[in-house]
């Protein structure tokens, strides 16, 4: 099941989600913006931390494993085994973490005719040491961030080879990718990603003022290649009824784009 929270989307979602909530597949909640005064007396936006507060608190017992992704990060596994079979190796603990694989445009200056995990198979090289976590939420006190969880007193998050894990774990761990996967999509094309800054004047909630050295550095993440995901397509196109039409924005000049991020 999914549980989808909708921060203000503006391209009516529930259109396409629509058969899926008929379903019983999808539960979506409109979740507006939330904003707190930080500790240095700025305005912080809290809604991604809420949200997951929220899901964790209202579906605690309805949902014996919840995984905290967001909309461009993919968690599948490697081995082609149902995540819930996998899980059940770790159900005495209170949650799995799982390392980012990083993609870039791969080279995508437009977003390709294309399901993403067939369109964007450059990532960088090193995984980061950002997790993400399936938690069990009955075993959950809080969160410190959106990426690191407060468990109850004798419980904690593992990786998939059932090591403790926290935001504190050292940089050069040996990550493992033999169960689980998690890829982080993070900038898509180029096109993409500058209208992900440019409408919102942010990026992943911390608002600041767009700038083209981002959107290069970012964009370039493409260390090496990884078609790991590529063994989905044909059954995700089979279930979407995909047939390579690409959604694309048109109210943005695709010219005045390529002028402005020159060559690349």
């Amino acid at each position: 099941h999914f549980f989808l929270y909708n921060n203000n989307s503006t391209d009516s979602p529930e259109e396409e989600l629509n058969p899926y909530i008929k379903l019983g597949i999808v539960t979506m909640r409109f979740f507006p913006s939330q904003y707190r005064i930080a500790y240095d007396g700025t305005v912080e936006n809290f809604s991604q931390k809420a949200a997951l507060l929220d899901a964790l608190t209202r579906y605690r017992c309805t949902a014996k494993w919840i995984a905290l992704l967001d909309m461009d990060e993919f968690v599948f596994s490697a081995s082609n085994t149902q995540l819930p079979a996998l899980l059940r190796r770790y159900e005495h603990y209170g949650g799995l973490s799982l390392a980012w694989l990083r993609f870039g445009t791969s080279n995508n200056v437009l977003p390709p005719a294309a399901l993403t995990i067939e369109g964007y198979t450059y990532r960088m090289e090193r995984p980061t040491n950002n997790f993400k976590n399936i938690v069990q939420p009955a075993r959950v006190s809080g969160l410190i961030d959106v990426h690191d969880i407060l468990y109850h007193s004798g419980y904690y998050s593992v990786d998939e080879r059932q090591r403790p894990i926290s935001m504190h774990t050292n940089q050069n761990v040996d990550h493992s990718f033999e169960l689980f996967r998690l890829h982080h999509y993070f900038t898509r094309s180029y096109l993409d990603w500058f209208l992900r800054v440019y409408d919102r004047g942010s990026v992943s909630g911390a608002y600041r003022k767009f700038k083209l050295n981002d959107l290069k550095h970012y964009g370039r993440a493409n260390e090496m290649y990884d078609a790991s995901a590529q063994f989905l397509a044909k059954e995700l196109k089979r279930r979407m009824n995909f047939n390579g039409t690409e959604w694309r924005r048109r109210y943005f000049s695709y010219g005045a784009f390529l002028s402005m991020i020159g060559p690349t």
